[in-house]
């Protein structure tokens, strides 16, 4: 019997080998999701109760995956020769690869299995060849397969594989990007209206607005409105053309053509035509979320009226580099893009320097400079441009996270959290939400963590960041495996290309009960799936040494990948994020040291400490400063330098223990516990290793079992005990 969970056995001769959710093809192509793939799933269910069989076989994942897209099953009749043509023709039509050919909703099928039991035929068949088989618990049973049947229905709109449904009664709408008509260089324009309205009508409490992160991968998309609507878990959708007379002249025209679209029917609501000078481009904004607000029959306080009617600035070339630099600042993340996106705010800010809303974006993006790329001076400048946005305008949203993140920059996460909850009460945002976890998870608070990351697929369903660093990674660190396991899944689905969420779901199959044949599996599927020579790609590869395990256990998986990045892109980074260059070589290390290259691995040892004691002699003031002495402590551990080693792991845990920083503080306490093993200090490893068993860490039984770092403790008794769980 299937799992109600969505997931169905994968086996060979019996033997499990990992698990498969009911993907339907279009789902298996990454095409989405919508009523027709939940009547695939049903058809699956119904095949396996009919069978007892599963319908896809495969020695792994993507042998099952590839089945579901390509292969047809074996017919019922294969199996059983006592199953009606009607009940056939169910099944068949439930599991039709074309989706058009389908049932368009479960309510069809369910009311034609219905007949079918009406008509008493289902006793004859479902199960009718197993012996020790009554009437009486065949009939029971055929009840309860149309009760799973409506279940998994219910289930499924709050399963992972889509957002979860709103339980307060607002209605949830998704503002799709405007498609601008105008030159390409003007797609800045577009892409800033459409912020613009998303941002307004977030404003209305009556309403659930999906945050842009994930609307915008819905840009230039050939999916239907109905697939749309389906995967963002949304009643409404408004999308739009954009098209200027002159881009970038003030005096120019510019016509901005809304449509708000039904999702269940597909129908247009209401759609209009504004065709207006540049100067009327704020009431157009405000128009367009009003007039939605209306059609939806939500009531406008005063209070969200006034926020939608505001006009953040009158100076349009101001607005013309703020929407410039906010392009720069959601573009992919780089140094240059963050660079490139703090000179337009300051250019936006100077033009008209009560423009609150441009400092406040002035002051996130010297906040990623300072925080993600340490640039000199950033903090500074952060705080300095924070203050400025809190003196214009106290209340505004973006105001309050600017806020936070400087107390988050200076590891104030109490104060952080404050602001932060207060820019979501005014303007639900994935934004604030995701900050809001962040901070609860460095505060320690994992299980409100955990809560605010699993609401947040309201406002950002299908988001990478969402997925894998925080529902992954948290469901990881608090070792509930199997919900990490299937929210990783679930990134995997929708972005195949990227690296991260494979790294972490062998992670999590290592961690859970240390299943080193399937996690070797899963990288299998990530060499095939994913470039990993791709520039793009491997800078993240700098920070694989924080899963250390995996390239311990896999170190022929990653060797070309490491290679490709040696020979050219590093070069990018040696000056600039140095930082890269150092775990990346960190890395190399680790990967060298497992595949019994001592000498490489020494070099690059040696490599990472020049780099290490570099940024730390630099960069005094570091918001990551620990992090780098840990690493460096590690250096040190691989060259046997045991007394620098240890006092640089434990220099790094005491000045940031997991009471002041529980995010940080575990891959601190980590990395101690290896260097304390590397250099003999057998009872400290363990006593670290038992402190990270007592809280969210990397560290769990069943990676103790296979990780080969931990050999040397193998014989000691108290590791054994932490081994067997106790």
């Amino acid at each position: 019997m299937a799992k109600l969970a969505g997931q169905t056995k994968v086996t060979k001769t019996g033997t499990t080998v990992g698990t498969v959710a009911y993907m339907s093809p279009e789902q298996a192509r990454g095409e989405g999701v919508d009523h027709r793939t939940d009547v695939w799933s049903l058809g699956v269910m119904l095949y396996e109760m009919l069978t007892g069989e599963v319908p896809f076989k495969g020695d792994h994942e993507a042998a099952v995956l590839y089945g579901i897209t390509h292969n047809d099953p074996e017919p019922l009749g294969e199996y059983r020769d006592d199953i009606p043509e009607a009940v056939q023709h169910v099944v068949e039509t439930a599991m039709e690869k074309d989706a058009a050919a389908r049932y368009p909703s479960a309510k069809g099928m369910l009311a034609d299995l219905a007949r079918v039991r009406q008509g008493g035929s289902m006793v004859r068949y479902l199960g009718g060849r197993r012996r020790g088989v009554t009437r009486r618990s065949l009939t029971i049973a055929a009840v309860f397969m149309l009760v799973v049947a409506a279940g998994y229905l219910a289930y499924s709109r709050f399963s992972s594989r889509g957002p979860i449904e709103p339980s307060d009664g607002r209605k949830m709408i998704a503002v799709l990007p405007f498609e601008n008509l105008g030159p390409p260089d003007d797609e800045y324009f577009a892409n800033g209206t459409t912020d613009a309205i998303t941002a307004r009508l977030a404003s209305v409490a009556g309403l659930g607005v999906i945050s842009r992160q994930s609307a915008m991968q819905y840009k230039r998309t050939t999916k239907t409105i109905r697939q749309i609507g389906s995967e963002l878990g949304v009643d409404y959708i408004l999308e739009g053309t954009v098209q200027r007379e002159r881009p970038g002249d003030p005096a120019s025209r510019v016509r901005v053509i809304p449509q708000l679209i039904r999702v269940d029917d597909d129908t247009h609501v209401w759609a209009d035509t504004y065709d207006e000078d540049m100067t009327e481009v704020f009431r157009i904004q405000s128009d367009i979320a009003e007039r939605v607000a209306t059609q939806l029959n939500v009531a406008l306080l005063e209070p969200e009226r006034r926020a939608i009617e505001t006009r953040p600035t009158d100076n349009l070339a101001a607005y013309e580099d703020y929407l410039r630099g906010m392009e720069y600042y959601h573009g992919f993340g780089s140094l240059t893009n963050a660079e490139l996106s703090a000179r337009l705010f300051e250019n936006a800010v100077s033009l008209d320097p009560r423009f609150a809303e441009a400092w406040s974006a002035l002051a996130m993006a010297y906040h990623d400079l300072y925080w993600i790329y340490e640039q000199p001076g950033a903090l500074t400048r952060e705080k300095d441009a924070t203050r400025r946005a809190q003196e214009l305008s106290p209340d505004l949203p973006e105001v309050h996270l600017a806020v936070g993140y400087v107390a988050y920059a200076s590891r104030e996460f109490e104060n952080a959290l404050t602001h932060f909850e207060k820019a979501q009460r005014l303007r639900p945002s994935g934004d604030a939400v995701l900050a809001i976890g962040w901070t609860m998870r460095r505060l320690g608070r994992w299980q409100d963590a955990l809560k605010r990351f699993e609401e947040a697929r309201r406002l950002i369903p299908r988001s990478n960041k969402l997925y894998i660093y925080a529902l992954g990674s948290t469901n990881l660190l608090m070792r509930r495996f199997d919900e990490a396991d299937r929210y990783l899944s679930e990134a995997v689905s929708f972005s195949p290309y990227l690296y991260d969420p494979y790294v972490r779901k062998a992670y999590v199959l290592v961690g859970r009960d240390g299943d080193v044949n399937t996690a070797r599996m899963v990288l299998s599927e990530m060499s095939r799936q994913t470039d990993l020579t791709d520039p793009a790609q491997s800078p993240r590869f700098a920070q694989g040494f924080l899963f250390a395990a995996v390239y311990r256990l896999f170190p022929g998986t990653f060797t070309e990948a490491f290679d490709a990045f040696e020979s050219g892109p590093i070069e990018r980074y040696r000056r600039t994020q140095p930082v890269i260059v150092a775990t990346t070589h960190l890395a190399r290390a680790i990967l060298d040291e497992a595949l019994g290259d001592g000498h490489s691995a020494r070099a690059w040892y040696d490599s990472a400490r020049v780099y290490f004691e570099g940024i730390i002699r630099e960069n005094q003031q570091s918001a990551h400063s620990c992090a780098y002495h840990s690493s460096l402590g590690l250096a040190y551990a691989g060259l046997g330098r045991c007394e620098e080693a240890i006092r640089e792991g434990e220099d790094a845990v005491r000045v940031l223990p997991l009471s002041k920083d529980a995010r940080m503080g575990v891959e601190l306490a980590n990395n101690l516990a290896e260097i304390y093993v590397k250099c003999g200090k057998y009872n400290r490893a363990i006593d670290q290793i038992e402190t990270l068993l007592s809280v969210p860490s990397w560290i769990s039984p069943g990676l103790l079992r296979v990780d080969p770092i931990w050999d040397p403790l193998r014989s000691n008794p108290r590791f054994q005990r932490l081994v067997e769980g106790k």
